[in-house]
């Protein structure tokens, strides 16, 4: 057998170091002069201070300087010792409660808020100073719907680390949901303050300005840090959402614009563009911008877009175009009513009452208790003369819209052109009771007493 192997492989383990108190330090002491006597000549049994006197000066200065660091050596071992061990603690909890929180953020972004709960509560155990522990436990409480208790582990985590800006997000998130905007935007803006880089802070301070109504407050918070995130696409789409919550559709057209620039794949904003060009009076861009959404697999089925697109055609002149589209929609679909009436739309546009008829037929046979057959069917006996079919129509539509003022509108028109004055007055008297904000309501009933007076 190779000894030399079997010691290299099966060599016992050293025994642990025991620290030394006092007592045995002076027992070692003493053990150690009774070597140097039985080398030196002296007598063992002399006493420490016979030893003293019996030595020379020089030795005893060398042993007495030796005995001082042995003491002090023995003291300061003993409390380094404790100061390693303490640290190793700590280093153990640490990266301990470091390997829980991980666990546990796994798992909360599983969804299982129970088992999550659990693993926190064990890594605060072992580490209950980690701020992120007491964060992390705070957003399961939130996700729960246990407010109170969220934000008092939010103070927590507060207490323990002041610097750390998911802290005050989320106690703004607690306010919000207790709807303190207020408070909640002063939580979101020290949240910006303590992470500046980090823009969704400042647009959840915006979005209290606007629940608070003070969008200009929001508008003026986002203009002065949008150069600063110069990158940044969502600092840009919400600076365009204010704009246009102020009817200001041309600024909030060019952030828009700005915003697809910076994120080409942001489909959801380049919707929002196009429908804000349609308000703003710009259909020829709209276009450009529904057909490259329609290209998009996600947006092709969209029918609300499809006739978005027709209709900015139709403004456009673009009626064969705009006529395409919904003759498509209805053939993907035959009971596809905006289709049936953007075809209609498109009739009517290009005076071709042939057409608009059998659209409207269609119509009031696929939805009887519905307003837009009747009302096609209006127009184009109207279109023709035949005032006393159209105001049947009309009436029929009337009864269908409650409370819009556009087929009484229509059935005053068709009235007055037949020459029933009084019954035409009656029709737009309706309608201004309808809608009084309606303006030409009044100002064809003005004509009308002006013409009968």
């Amino acid at each position: 057998m190779n000894t030399a192997r079997y010691e290299l492989t099966h060599k016992q383990p050293a025994a642990p170091i025991v620290p030394l108190n006092l007592t045995d330090r002076i027992g070692q002491v003493r053990d150690w002069w009774g070597d140097v006597s039985d080398r030196m000549g002296f007598n063992a049994q002399l006493s420490i201070q016979d030893m003293l006197r019996t030595l020379p000066q020089c030795f005893l200065v060398a042993l007495l300087v030796s005995m001082t660091v042995c003491f002090t050596g023995c003291s300061s071992g003993q409390t380094n010792h404790q100061q390693n061990v303490q640290k190793a603690e700590q280093r153990w909890k640490d990266a301990r409660g470091g390997l829980l929180l991980q666990a546990a953020q796994r798992q909360f972004d599983a969804g299982d808020l129970i088992q999550a709960s659990k693993t926190l509560d064990d890594a605060i155990n072992y580490d209950p100073t980690n701020a992120n522990l007491h964060l992390l436990a705070a957003r399961i409480s939130l996700e729960k719907g246990l407010l109170e208790r969220s934000f008092r582990q939010l103070e927590l985590a507060g207490e323990l680390d002041g610097k750390l800006s998911q802290i005050a997000y989320y106690q703004g998130v607690v306010q919000q949901r207790w709807r303190k905007y207020e408070a909640a935007r002063d939580y979101y803006l020290k949240a910006s303050e303590l992470e500046a880089d980090n823009v969704a802070y400042l647009l959840a301070a915006a979005e209290m300005d606007l629940a608070m109504q003070q969008s200009q407050v929001a508008l003026d918070r986002l203009l002065g840090r949008v150069d600063y995130f110069d990158q940044n696409a969502g600092i840009r789409v919400a600076v365009g959402d204010v704009y246009r919550l102020l009817g200001q559709y041309d600024k909030a057209s060019e952030y828009y614009s700005q915003a697809v620039l910076l994120d080409p794949e942001s489909f959801t904003t380049l919707e929002q563009l196009g429908h804000t060009l349609v308000l703003s009076g710009r259909n020829i861009q709209a276009i450009g911008v529904f057909e490259q959404l329609l290209i998009n697999e996600t947006f092709a089925s969209r029918s609300d877009l499809k006739q978005t697109l027709a209709r900015c055609y139709m403004s456009n002149g673009q009626f064969e175009e705009a006529r395409k589209i919904f003759d498509a929609m209805r053939l993907a679909n035959a009971h596809d009513i905006d289709a049936w009436v953007g075809l209609g739309d498109v009739a009517m546009q290009q005076g071709d009452f042939s057409a608009a008829m059998r659209v409207a037929s269609r119509l009031q046979s696929l939805v009887s208790d519905r307003h837009e057959g009747f009302l096609l069917a209006g127009l184009c006996y109207h279109q023709r003369n035949n005032h006393e079919r159209a105001a049947s129509m009309f009436n029929k539509a009337m009864s269908l819209m409650p409370q819009s003022s556009e087929p009484a509108i229509l059935l005053g028109l068709s009235l007055q052109q037949s020459g029933k004055l009084e019954a035409a007055a009656q029709a737009y008297a309706e309608a201004i009771r309808r809608q009084p904000e309606d303006l030409r309501a009044r100002q064809l009933l003005e004509r009308l007493a002006s013409v009968t007076q």
